[in-house]
């Protein structure tokens, strides 16, 4: 698998959410592990992600708490 199509993938993104099945998460462990240069940027989506999930969570506790 090419970087592109692995960064692209829904592999990833299903790893991301967290709903990635534990054949599909050590699929991704191997790939990592044969291209380790691809954990920097697997790492650096999954601290996006996080921080994009925490400003949602602020937003939606701000919006609810105007009601």
């Amino acid at each position: 698998m090419q970087k592109d199509q692995f960064l692209n993938s829904g592999l990833l993104k299903k790893y991301l959410l967290g709903i990635a099945s534990p054949i599909e998460c050590a699929k991704i462990a191997a790939l990592l592990e044969i291209n380790p240069d691809w954990k920097n940027q697997v790492d650096m989506l999954e601290n996006k992600f996080r921080h994009w999930v925490k400003a949602q969570n602020c937003t939606f506790t701000k919006k609810s708490q105007l009601n």
